[in-house]
């Protein structure tokens, strides 16, 4: 099983997508589980909502992957020149509602933002009022509202990010990481709880593929994560306080599965339906979830057109946030008003800009 995914980094291309595959009823139904009833027309926005993710390097992804430049928040996000890579979301007619992408080091973005508004149940309405307040020293953040591409040097964002850090009286720098040799050890105590607690089941083949399902006592399977876990607890950067002791109760006391398709010997999709996760759900109750793998991917190509974001537009924005730049009517503005003058309203806070 294991070999099953390590192939999939042999090569030096993979694609992926990660996909919500319930229909607008299903959803509907689980979400009254929770007590919060789902529109119609917002259950129909959800399905089918998928995020994929493509990648192309100059030599094998396992090679990437275990190097300090495949390191990151985001897999290879880091202005590595020899690796290229996309990440959308995407609506069920497969538009791109948010899409990142790194061609030859350098960083390119864009958002449909009225269908993210309409996704989070906000009225797109207000973004005009939103780009009206923006200062004109910002208009390159007012083409981003619009949908236009930006595109970001990755040393500059790396700059950047380190900057915040530091204001925020955090220590700039990568984050925590987990040493060799408490990696192994935790990869082998996980291997052996999953041993024990894990079975597989041969279904056959279909379409080419063998179908395998597996299958665990979920309450069980996470208590024996948590006592195998306790141990390394400390040595494991921003494991969250309390995971070994609390949380399995939560977990119904059940078995619960999910599909495993190998093609020519490699991974090709993990199916779950996470309504087995739910206490409440009963058998009538779905909510499948679908991770697809593809050892062929196209080049990630450059948008045209991409306007450039400096560090100057970034400290602009951030002094935005601060209520020391200008707006309008600020120093820059028309009626030389004095700095800090711009005040956005109740309806433009920080979160929203």
């Amino acid at each position: 099983m294991q070999s099953a995914f390590k192939k999939l980094t042999e090569g030096r291309a993979l694609a992926a997508e990660f996909s919500l595959d319930a229909t607008p009823d299903q959803l509907r139904s689980f979400a009254k589980l929770s007590g919060e009833p789902l529109a119609q027309q917002d259950a129909e926005t959800l399905s089918g909502l998928s995020l994929a993710f493509s990648m192309t390097a100059d030599k094998p992804l396992k090679d990437v992957f275990s190097s300090k430049s495949g390191a990151g928040g985001a897999i290879g996000l880091n202005g590595d020149r020899g690796v290229d890579v996309d990440y959308a979301v995407r609506s069920k007619g497969g538009d791109s509602m948010v899409e990142v992408r790194q061609v030859d080091g350098r960083l390119y973005a864009r958002a449909d933002i009225q269908a993210l508004a309409r996704l989070s149940g906000e009225d797109a309405g207000d973004l005009g009022a939103m780009e009206d307040e923006l200062p004109p020293e910002l208009k390159v953040f007012k083409q981003a509202l619009e949908g236009h591409w930006l595109s970001l040097d990755a040393k500059v964002l790396k700059q950047f990010s380190g900057q915040m850090q530091q204001g925020a009286g955090a220590a700039p720098g990568g984050g925590p990481s987990l040493d060799a040799g408490a990696q192994r050890k935790l990869i082998d105590t996980l291997e052996s709880v999953l041993s024990e607690d894990v079975s597989f089941e041969d279904k056959g083949q279909q379409d080419g593929a063998d179908r395998i399902v597996v299958s665990a006592p979920a309450r069980t399977l996470v208590r024996d994560l948590q006592k195998a876990v306790q141990p390394l607890a400390e040595s494991i950067p921003g494991l969250p306080s309390g995971f070994s002791q609390s949380g399995a109760d939560q977990i119904p006391d059940r078995s619960v599965s999910a599909e495993l398709r190998i093609k020519d010997g490699v991974i090709a999709s993990v199916s779950l339906d996470l309504a087995q996760l739910d206490p409440k759900a009963n058998w009538g109750d779905h909510l499948p979830l679908k991770l697809s793998f593809a050892r062929d991917a196209a080049p990630v190509q450059a948008p045209s057109g991409a306007t450039a974001l400096t560090q100057q537009d970034l400290d602009r924005m951030t002094k935005l946030m601060s209520g020391d730049l200008g707006g309008p009517g600020g120093p820059d503005g028309p009626d030389g008003a004095d700095p800090g003058s711009f005040v956005p309203d109740d309806s433009d806070s920080p979160d929203q800009v």
